[in-house]
């Protein structure tokens, strides 16, 4: 066996290992670690099991194109779809349901290990900084929930302009469609994928202006082809244009309709927001959903990396379109997050999250290659490197297990999970007022009744014809005509003379020889859980 040889069977050997701790990280404890279940992975869910048995949503909208939820809200498909089959094989578990998301960002890690070797010509370096890619903190914490298309978007996003930039070299006009597919499948994954896509074909345009004229049928077969893919989408917006902007309407900046100067000083100050050291390095969101352990968005050891690159597209970009493009996308990156009312805020950023480690890759190889004295530095950098990500790991698995129950409604999940098996044939779950932070209606809207359809298995078939069924669950209104469960709070939260916020013990009625079977703390030692009774169907005021 020649030396050539060894080496590539070594390096096959590195990329494999790799692959599996990634994948290891990604998928372990995926249903417990975030504790709980948020309503939009509920959501996805539910709509999957729908769709599979159905045809249609919850709604009973056939195949949609885009999925109405909770009444006012519309969610992209490709979670959705995704999720059906997976649904059909394995159930309605929560680590089935999060699996499609770690799918996809394993998959768009492999995607920029090919995009990294296009413009660094390295498999070394490519095949560590997809590994890094697929585990940088905020692209991490979102690929282990299933709240939305986050990770088959930084797919599309990371396939795309791969295909897009080979397209540039190659004849064959199978690699501009399938750049075409993959953007559009980035448009069609989540809503910030959409204004993304567009800037950053913006940018590709503007960086390779002359090109783009030279090989013109190329980029006319990736516009027809764009325009293929996207004509569901147009059909969809054209017949309810509320899709588009039913949640714009109110996340806006402008939607307190604030004079000219200050909205344009609210987009300035979200802008510098976006290339703070705070928000990229040190704390990121704050949203324990978005992020986790109080990390940036990118990890600290990239910070060199990030600047080196900077620094060498800023020297290229005249002569190099390459550069020219990965800089203006970098500095376009979070327009869609700063006409937005919150600040810092790291899903409506995500998509530019393959344009900072593609910076980082770049600044690695021009230090490596150009600065050769500055080598040690780098080597410490990469062994800091191993034991920032692992105690990120640590972290994650540890502390945030704890810190994000609330986030992801962990009591009021285990409280049902703990309810539904205890009912018998006949039984009813009776749920109390309390149990909820804010007034709800008798069918648990706006978002609480997707609980009850997932984890209580009600058939999509029976809630499109009469929502939820009352003898299998209502509200309770201080008496039960049936023997079942009766779930509720031991406290509710009420405005002292003060107008202080205060937990008082609640005073509702039990129901006459009812039993308490369950307490789930809302956190560690808290004073405050919930309560889970069996009830015998004793009438009782």
């Amino acid at each position: 066996m020649d030396n050539k040889y060894r080496q590539k069977i070594f390096f096959y050997a590195v990329a494999g290992l790799l692959l599996a701790i990634s994948s290891f990280m990604h998928f372990w404890k995926i249903g417990d670690v975030p504790n709980g279940f948020f309503f939009d992975e509920v959501s996805i869910g539910y709509n999957a099991w729908s769709i599979g048995e159905t045809g249609a949503n919850e709604y009973g909208d056939r195949y949609p194109v885009f999925f109405h939820i909770f009444d006012k809200y519309y969610n992209e498909p490709v979670m959705i779809y995704t999720l059906v089959p997976l649904v059909k094989v394995f159930g309605l578990g929560k680590a089935v349901i999060r699996l499609p998301s770690g799918i996809f960002i394993i998959l768009a890690g492999i995607a920029f290990y090919f995009l990294s070797y296009k413009l660094t010509r390295s498999r070394w370096t490519s095949v560590f900084s997809a590994f890094i890619f697929t585990v940088v903190p905020c692209g991490f914490a979102i690929s282990r929930s299933s709240m939305s298309g986050f990770t088959p978007m930084l797919l599309g996003i990371t396939a795309g302009f791969y295909f897009l930039f080979e397209s540039l070299s190659r004849k064959s006009f199978w690699w501009p469609v399938a750049s075409a597919f993959f953007l559009v499948l980035a448009m069609y994954s989540h809503t910030a994928g959409r204004p993304a896509v567009f800037i950053a074909l913006v940018c590709f345009a503007l960086a390779f202006n002359m090109l783009l004229l030279k090989r013109w049928r190329i980029f006319l077969v990736f516009l027809s082809s764009c325009v293929f893919f996207l004509l569901p989408m147009f059909i969809a917006l054209i017949r309810n244009p509320h899709v588009l902007t039913s949640r714009i309407n109110e996340i806006s900046l402008w939607k307190d309709a604030p004079p000219i100067y200050e909205l344009a000083c609210r987009i300035c100050s979200r802008y510098l927001d976006y290339f703070s050291p705070e928000f990229l390095f040190i704390s990121g969101d704050a949203e324990p959903r978005h992020n986790a352990c109080n990390a940036g968005g990118l990890y600290v050891f990239m910070l060199p990396f990030v600047v080196a690159g900077i620094f060498y597209t800023i020297r290229e970009f005249r002569r190099n379109p390459y550069c020219r493009f990965i800089l203006l996308a970098l500095l376009s990156y979070p327009t869609a997050a700063v006409v937005t009312m919150d600040r810092m805020h790291g899903t409506r950023t995500l998509s530019g999250l393959p344009f900072w480690c593609v910076i980082s890759v770049l600044g690695f190889c021009f230090i490596w290659k150009n600065k050769v004295k500055l080598r040690p530095l780098v080597i410490a950098v990469l062994c800091f490197s191993v034991i920032e990500i692992s105690s990120y790991f640590v972290s994650y698995f540890g502390s945030y297990a704890l810190k994000s129950r609330s986030s992801f409604f962990a009591p009021f999940v285990e409280t049902l999970e703990a309810s539904f098996p205890e009912l018998g044939k006949g039984d009813t779950l009776y749920v109390s007022n309390s149990v909820f932070p804010h007034p709800v209606d008798k069918g648990f809207k706006p978002t609480w009744y997707i609980y009850f359809l997932l984890l209580g298995n009600i058939h999509p078939a029976v809630y499109q014809k009469a929502g939820i069924p009352e003898e299998h669950i209502q509200p309770y209104e201080g008496k039960t005509s049936r023997p079942g469960i009766l779930i509720r709070m031991n406290s509710v939260i009420k405005a002292d003379d003060g107008g202080n916020v205060v937990a008082v013990l609640n005073s509702e009625p039990l129901p006459p020889n009812s039993k308490l079977i369950r307490k789930i703390p809302l956190s560690v030692g808290s004073d405050r859980f919930f309560e889970v009774y069996r009830v015998y169907g004793i009438a009782g005021k």
